[in-house]
């Protein structure tokens, strides 16, 4: 490594290190604005086995199994079409078929009977409906989309809004943004302190 550059030269150009900090993780927090934000909806729905002689195991075990039928089942074309008729009220021009397989999720609380049911939108009246009609859905018409029988679902929650937007992660693009910043103002620094060692040595090497 070429004598100037380290820790010493780091703390030389503290000011110029803030500044490229500063300026990655303000760019990164307005580019994420730049898109709408999105709020989370969610609630639970607990899973009952009726007249089910399976032990404690084989049960968590068709829990896991009705959750990865479930996750895969809204996925698909059909579920998005069953959610969208099954209320008028869900706005089916700002959630298209794309737009919808990033927006829901359903997983299996570990250590439980209860699915964890959630979707985001821009509009938190609108992530409650298609939360609510998942749900609705789930306990209703499970028989197309997993092949255990003989189980109840109930929703066992409130709808849950979040007042704080779940996508863009804008917390986590700032952080990023300012680390990008610090690799950008070292590469500078790096690269100004290799000029200046060669000036040097050129002037040097006239003399």
């Amino acid at each position: 490594m070429t004598n100037g550059w380290g820790i010493g030269t780091l703390k030389t150009h503290w000011f110029l290190i803030f500044v490229f900090l500063a300026v990655g993780g303000f760019l990164s927090v307005g580019i994420s604005f730049l898109r709408p934000l999105e709020y989370p909806a969610s609630l639970k729905l607990d899973v009952t086995f009726l007249n089910s002689d399976q032990d404690v195991f084989s049960q968590a075990e068709m829990v896991q199994g009705i959750a990865t039928d479930f996750s895969n089942a809204i996925t698909t074309q059909d579920f998005y079409d069953a959610v969208i008729a099954s209320n008028s009220d869900i706005d089916k021009t700002r959630l298209d078929f794309d737009a919808w397989n990033r927006a829901v999720d359903v997983h299996l609380i570990p250590n439980t009977h209860t699915l964890a049911i959630r979707a985001l939108h821009a509009d938190t009246a609108q992530a409650k409906l298609i939360v609510e009609s998942l749900a609705s859905i789930f306990s209703n018409a499970s028989w197309r989309y997993t092949e255990m029988r003989d189980v109840q679902y109930e929703v066992t929650s409130e709808t849950i809004i979040g007042s704080i937007p779940s996508r863009p992660n804008i917390f986590l693009n700032g952080f990023l943004g300012m680390l990008y910043g610090l690799f950008a103002a070292m590469g500078f620094i790096f690269i100004r302190s290799e000029q200046q060692n060669l000036r040097h040595r050129f002037i040097h090497e006239d003399f």
